[in-house]
Formats: structure tokens, C-alpha cells, sequence
């Protein structure tokens, strides 16, 4: 469990609220700021575990102090939280691009605060040993496709564990399956595995109003195409590679190179509460490594 969190928000009724759901689930050393500035030298001074921003906090807006924080490498691995009164996509689109890890929405409630830490804490692992490469590379995945759901459905994303990909589960076909690879010296593929009913449901929410197969495909490989991009961002200084055309089958298993070097399957979840979706969503991405 993270300890020191630091609350930056110019709004004092909803500040000092937040400071005091947070000391109830827990956590007892939370800073406070009233503008981006502010925040900037205290998390200068120590680095919190965790920053929670308000989109609109004065002097330095939270968009910018996320994107400072994205890009520099000593604040790199601090989670943040964008909070904002009208969360739609545009807002959560551009907190993705500036390095948001979450997002909480006004008027903060103590059940929203709860999902959102939730999300938040590491995903637990099953005793894998990862290269030095696969240590940076997967949980950039994770993270980037955790905050795609997120800002696709609307609901906070979580990633439940990471674990190895074993034979038995190469052998599971998918009503829909696609992949994407990167290659340089090092070749990255993410593999994406869904249901037929989760493949309409992303195509729904990308906009595509024809569920026919071809949608279908071209849903998924936006996903996953969305999905590498980003995660390249992130990576794009310990790792160059160029990103190809996604591939998308149906009824088959995931295509995943048998050359891999290392494989990881990443366990995402995402809890709908719209009519049309009104359970758990389970996503399974697969993350390969190839070295030269």
C-alpha cells in the first residue's frame, strides 16, 4: 500500500474532503498544495507515491504538471490522478496523452475514491523473473491498455495480475483474435484475445455502427494499434522499434511468434454499470519479447 500522496487542488472544501477520505482508507502522510507550482516543489522536495491533480488547478493546469511529471525520469514511475467536474473523453483523451494514470470525477465520493486506489495499486505477479527489457516494456502495456478501457467505456480500468503465458494457453481459441508487433532489435507483439460480445462492445464505443466481421476486426486492430503506440511513447528512449499493421482472426488462437523469447499474459477488468454491459469485462492481453 502507498503511504505519501500529495492533493493539489485549489478548491479548499474539495481538497481538505479528499485529504480526509484518503486518511480513512488508510493513508496518513498526504500533502496538500493550491496550485501547480506548489505542488511542483513539494514533489521536488519528495517524491510522493502517489499524486492526485485538478485539471484546473491554477498557475501550472494538471494536463501540464502530468506531462512534466511523464518526462522526467526521476518522477516518471509517480502515479497520477487527474480529478476534473466534467469527466468526458476529450478530458480523459488528453490526460491519456499527457501521462494520467487515472481518473476521478467531481463531486468526489467515497466509493469513487476507492475504485480509483484500487486501480491504482500494483498488480499482483506470479513470482515471474522478467528481463531488465520485459520489466520496463510490460507494465507500460499494462498501464497504457488499463487507461484505454478506462477512457473507452468510461469506468475505471484495473489490471487484476501479470503472469507468464503457458502452452496450455496458446492452444485457446478466441472468437476474436488479434496482434500487433514492433520490431528493432527487439521485437515486441501484444495479442489480444476477446468474445464475440466484447468485440461488438468495443466496436460500439469506437464508433463503428456496422457490427459486420470487417467492424469487427477493424475495432480490434484500432485497439491494439491505439495500444502500441502509446506504450511506444513511453518506451521510446531504452527502446526503438517501428510498429507494423495490426492482424485480426476469427475463431483461431492468438498468433503469437514461437520464437518469443519471453511471453506475459496481462489480466485487465474493467466493471460496467450500463444497461448494456452490466458485469465485470475481463480482457486478456498478451505481451511477447523476441531478442535478436
Amino acid at each position: 500500500m502507498m503511504k505519501s500522496i500529495l492533493v493539489a487542488d485549489a478548491d479548499d472544501e474539495s481538497r481538505k474532503l479528499l485529504c480526509r477520505l484518503l486518511q480513512v482508507f488508510g493513508y496518513d502522510e498526504i500533502k496538500e498544495a493550491k496550485d501547480g507550482l506548489e505542488a511542483i516543489e513539494q514533489i521536488a522536495q519528495k517524491s510522493p507515491e502517489l499524486v492526485v491533480i485538478d485539471t484546473k488547478i491554477p498557475k501550472l493546469d494538471g494536463f501540464l504538471l502530468a506531462e512534466i511529471l511523464q518526462n522526467v525520469p526521476r518522477f516518471r514511475e509517480i502515479p497520477v490522478v487527474l480529478m476534473s467536474a466534467s469527466l468526458d473523453s476529450s478530458v480523459m483523451e488528453k490526460g491519456m496523452h499527457a501521462g494520467a494514470y487515472a481518473f476521478l470525477e467531481k463531486p468526489l465520493t467515497s466509493e469513487g475514491v476507492k475504485k480509483v486506489l484500487a486501480g491504482i495499486q500494483k498488480p499482483a505477479t506470479s513470482s515471474i523473473k522478467m528481463s531488465e527489457s520485459a520489466q520496463i516494456i510490460v507494465p507500460e502495456i499494462g498501464a497504457v491498455a488499463k487507461g484505454m478501457l478506462t477512457l473507452i467505456f468510461g469506468q475505471q480500468g484495473k489490471i487484476i495480475k501479470i503472469e507468464e503465458f503457458t502452452t496450455d494457453m496458446k492452444k485457446k481459441p478466441w472468437e476474436v483474435s488479434g496482434i500487433i508487433r514492433a520490431k528493432g532489435m527487439l521485437t515486441i507483439e501484444i495479442a489480444l484475445g476477446v468474445s464475440l460480445e466484447m468485440a461488438k462492445s468495443l466496436a460500439g464505443w469506437l464508433g463503428k455502427k456496422d457490427l459486420s466481421p470487417v467492424s469487427l476486426g477493424l475495432a480490434e486492430g484500432e485497439f491494439l494499434t491505439s495500444i502500441l503506440k502509446r506504450s511506444l511513447k513511453g518506451i521510446e528512449h531504452t527502446h526503438i522499434v517501428k510498429p507494423e499493421a495490426a492482424q485480426v482472426s476469427f475463431d483461431a488462437p492468438l498468433a503469437i511468434s514461437s520464437q518469443a523469447t519471453e511471453a506475459y499474459v496481462i489480466h485487465l477488468r474493467v466493471a460496467m454499470q450500463r444497461a448494456i454491459l452490466q458485469k465485470q469485462l475481463t480482457l486478456f492481453l498478451v505481451v511477447t519479447l523476441t531478442e535478436r
